[in-house]
């Protein structure tokens, strides 16, 4: 069996880590440990049986999981499946393969569908998180020439994955100039998206009546029905809530067990993130969620780390509620969770706030800690480093730590107005990010 030694080995590692699993322990019945890193390096060979074995600790299926890593596989894999390997996970890989059809491109090579590549570029820079890049792709895309049929198809990808990004971004008006593009070219196997797309980002504007309309239309699309059924469940229950209508823990409950059935993880969490914004007592299973990735115990982080986000986002709810209620006692167990999650998941940003309400709490309960509170609050500010210098996030913890730094200044209408600004922004970094309770654009 011929392998690409070296991206198998690297995939592994990934895994791995993202399990928790350390190094001897993968090892263990296996091989030795200096065998196990050398496999992690691409070095010397590795038999079947050790691969199986591989796989089972690290739950995956041994079939799906070795048929990315054959050589002839790697070089021959057109590229609508790198797209697949992408959501495996398998970024080495498909980074080395776009790489390998870039040179080929430079090369003349015109058997190669450059709309497909540049659009799977797009989405890989996305994935990665270089979003600007990924927008410098994805815009080029439209001002190609077409050549293949399926390539007014890649420009209708294009328009839904960019009116996904710029949703993120918060830029409302370029979302949905760029979903009624995509509804203009009604490509019949991505209309449905941006159909979705559309009621999506009415249920989010708070307009319940446009939402509706595009729900109409999305429940006579068979095909959409079949893949995104579960979104449709979920966005009516919201309007339904959103509209007034109450919702009992059964009704609550009902949803779920439908969506966990599915294994839809993603919409799990964002039910369980709308319930306890409802019914913010109820959090003994959200608890144990929350302990269940902080141990790997049935969690696996996803590609667009949304799930990884809101799991952070709804321990830093729990944390406000008490610390507004001085519940110190509960304040300090949910902020070991929190602390847990932003050392498993060091890569996001929002871990700001974390440390941000651990100064608060060393505020309220041991006040002349200035140590502490100030070195809580620059660790909130390393984690704000790719955030513009003057965001309102950083604003509030500089305030903050000028507090704990220089005298009190003697002018009374410059510290009231410092105050002024301080108060009014401390509400724009309180947990009420209503994307976490809808699902996610599709694309």
């Amino acid at each position: 069996m011929n392998l690409n030694k070296l991206s198998l080995g690297r995939y592994i590692r990934q895994l791995r880590r993202e399990k928790g699993i350390l190094l001897k322990d993968l090892a263990a019945d296996i091989c030795s440990i200096g065998k196990m890193s050398n496999i992690e390096n691409g070095i010397g060979n590795v038999s079947e049986e050790e691969l199986e074995k591989i796989c089972e600790k690290l739950n995956i299926n041994y079939s799906d999981f070795i048929s990315n890593f054959q050589t002839d596989a790697i070089h021959s894999k057109p590229l609508d499946e790198l797209e697949n390997q992408l959501f495996f996970g398998l970024y080495p890989i498909v980074k080395e393969q776009l790489d390998m059809i870039e040179k080929q491109l430079e090369e003349d090579h015109h058997e190669i569908d450059k709309f497909q590549y540049l659009y799977i570029s797009g989405l890989y820079n996305y994935l990665m998180e270089d979003i600007d890049k990924s927008l410098d792709i994805l815009h080029s895309i439209p001002n190609e020439k077409p050549k293949y049929s399926n390539n007014v198809r890649d420009i209708h990808r294009t328009y839904n994955l960019l009116s996904k990004i710029y949703f993120e971004m918060g830029n409302e008006v370029e979302t949905l100039e760029l979903i009624n593009k995509a509804l203009q070219i009604n490509d019949p196997k991505e209309v449905w998206k941006s159909t979705f797309n559309a009621a999506l980002f009415y249920a989010y504007k708070g307009k319940p009546i446009e939402c509706r309309l595009y729900l109409n239309r999305l429940k006579k699309m068979k095909e959409c029905t079949n893949l995104c059924g579960n979104k449709i469940l979920y966005l009516q229950f919201y309007l339904e809530l959103f509209e007034g209508e109450n919702k009992t823990t059964s009704d609550f409950n009902e949803l779920l067990e439908i969506l966990k059935e599915h294994k839809d993880y993603e919409l799990t969490y964002s039910l369980y993130f709308l319930k306890w914004s409802i019914q913010p007592r109820e959090w003994s299973f959200l608890e144990n969620f929350i302990k269940d990735a902080i141990d790997c115990s049935g969690y696996k982080r996803h590609a667009n780390k949304k799930i990884d986000k809101m799991l952070i986002y709804i321990t830093q709810y729990m944390i406000e509620q008490v610390l507004r209620e001085k519940n110190y006692k509960d304040c300090e167990r949910y902020l070991k969770m929190a602390i847990s999650l932003s050392e498993k998941f060091p890569d996001l940003e929002l871990n700001y706030y974390t440390y941000f309400l651990n100064a608060q709490f060393i505020k309220h309960t041991d006040p002349e800690n200035y140590d502490e509170q100030m070195k809580l609050y620059n660790k909130a500010l390393k984690c704000l480093s790719n955030t513009n210098i003057f965001s309102t996030k950083k604003g509030v913890i500089h305030y903050e730590l000028s507090r704990l730094t220089e005298p009190q200044s003697d002018n009374r209408h410059q510290r009231l107005a410092l105050e002024s600004f301080y108060f009014s922004y401390l509400n724009e970094l309180k947990i009420s990010n209503i994307s976490y309770w809808l699902p996610d654009f599709v694309y």
